[in-house]
């Protein structure tokens, strides 16, 4: 639980109350647009903190939900770890025995928005103090290996796919973890899991997010069944202000008839003009002409 000083100190002088946001002109970069939205840093980390609460944040990665979530790149199981402890895990367990991965947070991560350029991503995320505990089957049980107590941060930028209906959120910075602090090794007291879960988280960020994020947002569709027109929906931009310390994150919207993810045609094939087959001369004519 989260409350007083403890409060405090997670967000300063933050508070869960938005600022006066700047107005919405209709302009967003020379053009015009019909919908727009803005979604301030206060409401983020208002829904992270009551999501922290309700103690959803506590996740187990078993073997197989790490395989689904990077989509077979990273396959974890005893053997990883057991060569990253130089061999000192194979005595308790099969190199093919399944794992889990539980993260036990002490605090929900905190977002701060950035200026979504090339060197700041729109939004900064800090979750400090998250344990994150091993366990393997052995003996017909998971037994916990190890837990480590660590900080992680990570940068992400919000953009859209030019010609399509998908935005991306892409990562510029990170994940970075780090400020280990090692909260249990009794089954191997002699290994260094600090430096073992530096590595091993390190590679499951990257298989899991390396490529980013992906999602659908056309609502073209239903807005024209809905009116009965045909109505499509083009994302114009996002945006962070105001500059220098923003608090909003602004989506730009517009409304056109005109599809802007045209579906292309496959170009048939040319139809070649009927016609007699070429009267040729038979094998036996040529062999015969051949012989005169």
């Amino acid at each position: 639980v989260i409350a007083g000083n403890d409060f405090s100190e997670l967000y300063g002088a933050f508070r869960f109350e938005a600022s006066a946001a700047d107005p919405l002109t209709g302009m967003y970069d020379g053009q015009v647009y019909h919908l727009g939205a803005s979604l301030a840093e206060a409401a983020v980390n208002q829904m992270l903190f009551g999501v922290y609460n309700t103690g959803a944040l506590c996740l187990e990665l078993s073997t197989d939900s790490v395989h689904q979530l990077t989509g077979g790149a990273f396959p974890v199981s005893a053997g990883l770890v057991d060569v990253l402890t130089g061999g000192k895990l194979r005595q308790y367990a099969a190199p093919d025995a399944p794992v889990v991965i539980a993260l036990s947070p002490s605090q929900p991560p905190v977002i701060t928005y950035g200026a979504g350029n090339d060197t700041e991503g729109h939004l900064i995320v800090q979750w400090p103090k998250t344990e994150v505990s091993f366990y393997v089957l052995m003996n017909e049980r998971f037994a916990r290996v190890f837990a480590v107590e660590a900080d992680i941060d990570m940068q992400l930028t919000v953009f859209n796919e030019a010609g399509t209906s998908t935005l991306h959120i892409g990562i510029i910075d990170g994940p970075n973890v780090g400020n280990f602090v090692e909260t249990y090794n009794e089954l191997l007291p002699g290994v260094a899991f600090t430096e073992v879960l530096e590595g091993l988280i390190g590679t499951l960020f990257d298989a899991a997010l390396g490529d980013g994020l992906a999602f659908d947002f056309d609502i073209g569709p239903v807005l024209s069944d809905a009116l009965g027109a045909p109505i499509f929906v083009r994302l114009l931009g996002i945006e962070t202000l105001p500059a220098g310390d923003p608090e909003f994150l602004n989506v730009y919207l517009q409304l056109t008839d005109t599809n802007p993810s045209p579906v292309f045609a496959h170009t048939p094939p040319l139809s070649i003009l009927e016609r007699e087959p070429l009267s040729l001369p038979s094998l036996a004519e040529r062999a015969a002409a051949l012989t005169d």
